[in-house]
């Protein structure tokens, strides 16, 4: 498994023309074109793909000052069933199960990097060609390097590795142009020496983006939900199961998201074994061996609404001077307000109201979102000059009244607001990821001074 983080598919697509065409013509993958990610970040997004369970669930029993030992990842269950298991990250220290969170207190993998990469990334000699390069070696490559030594190392035994980049487009996914080259000399030589004849590769990435010049237009509204996942299985066998390969060809043109990913690396496990199976089902994803229902929704798998693109159909911009505009603006502003660290951050006002979007919604979404009408909503706010976006969601009534009147009434704000720029230097006097995104410390450099 190899992904990088905050990437859309329609940039993979943009920025990896060859690798693209080397996995779907030369390799004859499976794009999974509805792809769509059910949390806000990294750790969420992970947790459904290596755990099967959303954050929702997760944190009715877990917290944030517990060691992430406590999950039931997925490759454990494949150490249990004999495989050797590898793990390599290229940012230790702001890794899914590491950033603001205890992390693992014993290695979660048989090879495990972060001993040699947290060494590599305090050492300043060692990037000196360049921040995305080790010694003279592209970061990429030093990390598939070690999962090509893994591969060569047990050819014979059964084994699990997944890495994850995040460096090079977490901050601008624009920036993965600079691997395309490289991913696809990796993916040729893995073919040369026969480690994909054994294998299942996966191509992934955990979200879309959520910062940047991309994010921050109209297409990156989209871009910012849809995440991709490839799917690269050896010719024999899909020709020694034809049923399987037909339903992912299907699955490819179905809603899915990395609760299937997980579904489908249990059932790969102990694929046609016959026998009992000694892990517990996925609760909420469908293996992409078996066909996923035409009209799923994003109530079934469940995808929160927030992140849903499913039955939306016209978008229209209303006038940001708007009575209903600055209503709406208010609105989010009290949400955000709320989740304010008042201790060590300054309380933030609207300095300007970006933009504002009213999304006609089917019966069917409206159904269940309980929600007739849908607004996004992007602000500006002073200090610090964050930009925000949120979604409102209104129970009842018409746009025409409400535009007249600019009262909406009863409003529910979505649970997710996204910041959709950077914040370092500002908000490092809360330890929390999610207060981050909402502060401005009243000292915003007293971190740096001790």
């Amino acid at each position: 498994m190899l992904g990088f983080d905050g990437v859309s598919r329609y940039q993979f697509l943009r920025a990896m023309p060859r690798t693209y065409r080397y996995l779907i013509d030369g390799l004859n993958s499976f794009d999974m074109t509805m792809h769509t990610q059910v949390g806000k970040d990294t750790f969420e997004n992970f947790l459904c793909l290596f755990t099967g369970e959303p954050i929702a669930e997760t944190t009715t029993w877990w917290d944030f000052a517990r060691y992430t030992d406590a999950f039931d990842l997925v490759w454990r269950s494949f150490e249990n069933a004999g495989y050797r298991t590898l793990y390599t990250e290229d940012q230790p220290s702001g890794g899914a199960f590491h950033y603001q969170k205890k992390g693992f207190m014993s290695a979660p993998a048989s090879y495990y990097s972060r001993p040699i990469t947290m060494a590599i990334q305090n050492d300043p000699e060692i990037w000196r060609a360049g921040k995305h390069c080790v010694g003279n070696k592209p970061e990429l490559i030093h990390h598939m390097d070690y999962v090509k030594r893994f591969f060569d190392t047990f050819p014979d035994s059964p084994l699990f590795a997944f890495a994850f980049l995040s460096k090079l487009t977490h901050d601008d996914m624009t920036d993965l142009k600079m691997a395309d080259e490289h991913l696809l000399n990796v993916y040729r030589e893995f073919f040369r020496l026969g480690h994909l004849n054994r294998s299942l590769l996966i191509t992934y990435s955990d979200h879309g983006p959520r910062v940047g010049r991309i994010r921050s237009s109209f297409n990156g509204m989209v871009e910012s939900r849809t995440p991709y996942a490839i799917f690269t299985f050896p010719k024999w066998f899909l020709e020694k199961y034809p049923d399987a390969a037909r339903n992912l060809r299907t699955n490819t043109r179905r809603l899915t998201t990395h609760f299937e990913t997980h579904a489908t690396l249990q059932d790969l496990m102990y694929f046609e074994s016959g026998g009992e199976i000694p892990i517990k089902p996925s609760k909420h994803g469908v293996s992409l061996f078996r066909e996923i229902p035409k009209n799923r929704t994003c109530q079934d798998v469940p995808i929160p609404r927030e992140f849903c693109l499913c039955n939306q159909r016209t978008i229209k911009a209303i006038d940001v001077n708007s009575s209903i505009s600055k209503n709406l603006a208010d609105q989010v502003m009290a949400a955000i307000s709320r989740k304010i660290n008042k201790t060590h951050c300054s309380d933030l006002k609207i300095d300007k109201i970006l933009q504002v979007l009213n999304i006609d919604l089917t019966e069917v979404l409206s159904k269940e979102s309980k929600s007739k009408m849908l607004f996004k909503v992007r602000l500006q706010t002073v200090p610090g000059k964050g930009i925000f976006e949120a979604m409102v969601f209104v129970a009842s009534g018409k746009f025409e009244s409400f535009a007249k009147t600019g009262n909406l009434g009863s409003v529910d704000i979505g649970d997710v607001i996204e910041r959709l720029n950077m914040y370092r230097g500002q908000a490092e006097c809360v330890h929390d990821a999610d207060q981050r995104l909402f502060c401005y410390c009243k000292a915003p450099f007293e971190k740096d001074k001790e």
